[in-house]
């Protein structure tokens, strides 16, 4: 069964090929060059975020359907020659600007004091959510995929098995990555010991989905209805979350660009991480990235880190990044070799 983010880009990349065809009167099929020539002319009118979204959804098209791709040429395809001010001017600020890259203590509070006081039916998930993401890493689609690990392979302790949801996009190392409990201070104790309750809840959460759905939570949970039974539950819990923000904004508790998401707890992961000193390629491999750069570019700086690290990364995720790495090189240099 194709997954559901390889069927969105096969829909996507469709969608691309009839406008090129409808705008040139040309078969994509028989004209690549003129594809990418076409694409040049509008990256300038496309977002940012449109650029990307297009970029992997072309890619895995192609690779589909078995078309061969210079990958320095494509990339250069998607390169906007437009500077950043006109790009804010014209597409407006990222979105992800206005949302915090942390969990502000002081905004925290709120929220939390919000979601712990809350009715509906998604403030426990949303909470156990933020608060494990916070000292794990993982997205928030994540934990609807991952398990307790008691006994890692060679006795290196306890941990959580994951499964890295940008896997299929070839954005990770690998299908899965592993997130090593570490030793705790005992000052950070009690906050180990939240996180790893708050671990459970959510945990047994999805497990009670998949008994909901399969009848036996030890089935693998890939069938596409538990994939949009997840897609709702943290849809609800997006949308509790929107509410809460925009309630506190408008009391003036919050300020606008303040806003916590079900993102911000990985966020503060990350600034956690690069507060304990860990090197790019250890908090690569515990967030499921595929560069070692990613988490400088995108995610929580060092400033925003609180303290309390207690998770250490796989010395395999680490060395599946070094080869990913090393092969990518190959190719950039087997490109420019032609």
């Amino acid at each position: 069964m194709m997954k559901r983010t390889e069927k969105a880009y096969l829909e996507r990349a469709e969608s691309i090929k009839k406008r090129f065809e409808n705008e040139t009167g040309k078969d994509l099929h028989k004209s690549i060059s003129a594809f990418f020539d076409w694409i040049e002319n509008h990256t300038s009118d496309w977002s940012p975020s449109t650029r990307r979204q297009y970029k992997s959804a072309l890619s895995f098209w192609c690779e589909q359907e078995g078309i061969e791709l210079d990958s320095n040429i494509f990339s250069q395809g998607f390169r906007s020659n437009v500077s950043k001010k006109e790009v804010r001017k014209k597409h407006g600020k990222r979105t992800s600007a206005q949302k915090l890259k942390s969990m502000n203590p002081k905004v925290w509070r709120h929220v939390r004091f919000e979601l712990e006081n809350s009715r509906s039916r998604a403030a426990n998930l949303t909470l156990n959510i933020l608060k494990a993401s916070a000292y794990f890493g993982l997205r928030p689609v994540e934990w609807a995929y991952s398990e307790f690990v008691f006994e890692l392979a060679g006795g290196k302790g306890c941990g959580i098995n994951i499964r890295n949801a940008k896997a299929t996009q070839n954005r990770s190392f690998g299908e899965y990555r592993v997130v090593v409990m570490d030793d705790v201070q005992d000052e950070y104790m009690s906050l180990f010991k939240e996180a790893v309750s708050s671990v459970g809840e959510v945990f047994e959460h999805f497990n009670q989905l998949k008994v909901g759905l399969n009848g036996a939570e030890d089935l693998e949970p890939i069938n596409e209805e538990y994939r949009r039974q997840v897609d709702l539950e943290l849809r609800a819990c997006r949308f509790l979350l929107g509410q809460i923000n925009t309630r506190l904004e408008q009391q003036k508790i919050i300020k606008k660009g303040q806003r916590i998401t079900l993102y911000s707890g990985r966020h503060q992961f990350a600034a956690n991480a690069k507060l304990a000193g860990l090197k790019p390629i250890e908090i690569a491999a515990l967030m499921g990235h595929g560069a070692q750069d990613t988490n400088e570019k995108f995610y929580g700086r060092k400033v925003n880190g609180s303290g309390g690290f207690g998770v250490c990364a796989s010395s395999d995720d680490m060395e599946a990044i070094n080869d990913r790495n090393k092969d990518k090189q190959c190719e950039i240099e087997v490109g420019l070799s032609r």
